[in-house]
């Protein structure tokens, strides 16, 4: 496994084995309706002229938890969710916590820059179809989202245990931020969509 991704997989170790279980709230509390909140996150909102693009999670609550984003070039703001564990070290933020169900969610958002960056998100991606490590099938292109103004490509694959990965990449050339989500495959796509929505929607790039 390569070490981008190892933080991610021990962070989910750390969710598995936390005390707290079976409390509700643990659980992302809905902004609005889950449904909605799923449909709208499926693809960037199209945008006419020079008009900016829509952040695809702008009406999602934001998780509370802020990380300290300077550990990470490129990132100016980052959070995870109030009940998760917290794991900061150089060039890497993330958290792990379970669900009401006691299942593992966790996330991690890490930066590459110089000759450790790809030239595009699209090369990013065919890296980590091949060698994230944590899949075992390969990954499932999904539509790309906005966070912060900015596209982000997007991938899922499945994982061990009953968990789903979720790779979201930004690559410049120069500066790659990647952030990536393990959620239970029992998970409905809106609830999916809520614990990811969360983080997502506290990313600011720098």
């Amino acid at each position: 496994m390569s070490r981008r991704l190892a933080g991610l997989a021990a962070l989910t170790l750390l969710a598995g084995s936390t005390a707290a279980c079976g409390d509700d709230a643990t659980d992302p509390q809905p902004s609005g309706d889950a449904t909605s909140i799923a449909t709208t996150t499926a693809s960037p909102t199209p945008t006419t002229g020079d008009a900016a693009p829509v952040d695809t999670y702008a009406d999602v609550e934001p998780a509370p938890q802020a990380l300290d984003a300077s550990l990470v070039k490129g990132v100016e703001a980052f959070a995870i969710w109030a009940d998760a564990e917290p794991e900061e070290t150089p060039q890497q933020l993330g958290g792990g916590t379970r669900t009401a169900d006691g299942e593992a969610v966790a996330v991690a958002l890490s930066s590459r820059t110089g000759l450790l960056a790809m030239k595009n998100a699209r090369a990013e991606m065919r890296y980590l179809d091949k060698r994230n490590g944590l899949t075992t099938e390969p990954l499932e292109m999904l539509d790309p989202v906005v966070v912060d103004g900015l596209e982000m490509a997007r991938a899922r694959g499945a994982s061990v245990n009953g968990l789903d990965a979720d790779f979201f990449v930004h690559a410049t050339g120069e500066t790659t931020i990647e952030v990536n989500f393990l959620t239970p495959s029992s998970l409905s796509e809106a609830e999916r969509e809520e614990w990811i929505g969360q983080v997502m929607a506290t990313l600011e790039f720098s």
